[in-house]
């Protein structure tokens, strides 16, 4: 449930910088830093975060809002109720590879810090 909420953090927080970024910075130039900037970041939510999200979120937290509360896992630690999902080996595989998303465009994002 925590990766959820970060990254739902992470999702407002990038679509408020893209809408910040002054449009006369982006009229009538080559690709700048700026547009690089904006690609990232779309791709962050459109590729990354957004279809995860939209195959997962919905489903395990309506699971785990009732998992949680069942008798049989009173007793139970989150982590151990997790485990019981039953699609828990396809989600953590593609939590997996949203992170190695992630990284990827972070890793770009580094590079055109170090271009300047």
């Amino acid at each position: 449930m925590e990766i959820y909420n970060s990254w739902h953090t992470l999702f407002q927080c990038v679509r408020e910088q893209i809408a910040v970024i002054p449009v006369e910075k982006l009229r009538g130039r080559e690709k700048t830093d700026i547009e690089q900037l904006i690609d990232i970041s779309t791709n962050v939510l459109n590729e990354g975060l957004r279809p995860h999200l939209t195959e997962w979120q919905a489903k395990y937290r309506a699971w785990y809002e009732l998992a949680k509360d069942s008798n049989d896992n009173k007793s139970k630690s989150p982590q151990e109720i997790q485990r019981q999902f039953p699609q828990y080996d396809q989600l953590v595989s593609d939590i997996e590879n949203v992170n190695s998303k992630l990284k990827e465009f972070a890793d770009e994002l580094k590079k055109i810090v170090r271009a300047k």
